[in-house]
């Protein structure tokens, strides 16, 4: 199916959804880590000696630059645990890792388009962007896991409309000999890389996330929807002054 074309540079017209966590149980960006770092093979606890040695050599760099402890840290366990492998074998990982986390599917029909989805999928979450995508919505999926991976998983959960969703997420590059995070779609950094993307900054039509960090995608929408939203997070939300907002409680299709 080859692509649609949408009006990026009408806001009103854009549904943006995060990904882990609100169309997905877990953290697929974790996942992918797991996957380098753990297993019985030789190369697995040599890359995790190599990684721990790598974090202490860092340690001065990680403390200064500490704000963004989550996204330094997450760089070098990436490549750390990428060091010595060829773009083809950890493109190899990407698609094991993607096909792991869609492994356990369900053949099903939903809003009339016929999907394979995963167990650890939100039905509801799919059902909405499905809505989205048939309603001639320009739909992105913006999140702080690779666009590499994302793209993949989105390929075996939804075929039929993977190719009309936009996906903005972290931006991987090869080189010093592994694979490193070139920019971390993350908090503010969200909005920026969507307008980079070419997807106009709003206010949006909707958003969907279940993560306080996206506090800035929800003031840039008009429609505000929190998955399986925590009371602190609502509370969050209030003290960031934002109070015209729903609470959707979205569960796995495995259940």
């Amino acid at each position: 199916m080859h692509a649609v074309q949408h009006d990026n540079t009408n806001h009103s017209n854009v549904v943006v959804f995060d990904f882990d966590g609100t169309l997905m149980e877990g953290d697929a960006g974790k996942e992918l880590l797991k996957a380098l770092y753990v297993g019985n093979h030789l190369s697995h606890y040599l890359r995790i000696i190599f990684a721990m040695l790598i974090l202490f050599l860092s340690l001065p760099w990680i403390i200064v630059h500490r704000k963004f402890i989550f996204t330094r840290v997450g760089t070098l366990l990436l490549w750390s645990g990428t060091f010595g492998l060829s773009q083809k074998e950890f493109l190899k990982t990407v698609q094991k890792v993607a096909a792991s986390i869609c492994r356990r599917n369900e053949s099903g029909i939903l809003e009339g388009v016929n999907f394979s989805l995963p167990a650890t999928a939100y039905s509801e979450g799919f059902n909405v962007l499905s809505h989205a995508v048939k309603s001639g919505m320009c739909v992105v999926i913006i999140t702080g896991s690779p666009t590499i991976l994302v793209r993949k998983i989105l390929k075996y959960a939804a075929p039929e409309i993977a190719a009309q969703v936009k996906i903005i997420g972290s931006r991987l590059s090869f080189g010093m000999g592994g694979v490193y995070t070139q920019e971390h779609c993350f908090r503010e950094n969200k909005l920026h890389m969507a307008n980079k993307a070419g997807v106009a900054v709003g206010p949006w039509k909707a958003c969907y996330t279940d993560n306080v960090t996206d506090i800035p995608l929800l003031k840039n929408s008009d429609l505000k929807y929190l998955i399986n939203a925590s009371p602190k997070f609502i509370a969050q939300m209030k003290r960031a002054g934002i109070e015209n907002f729903e609470s959707l409680n979205w569960s796995n299709s495995g259940i």
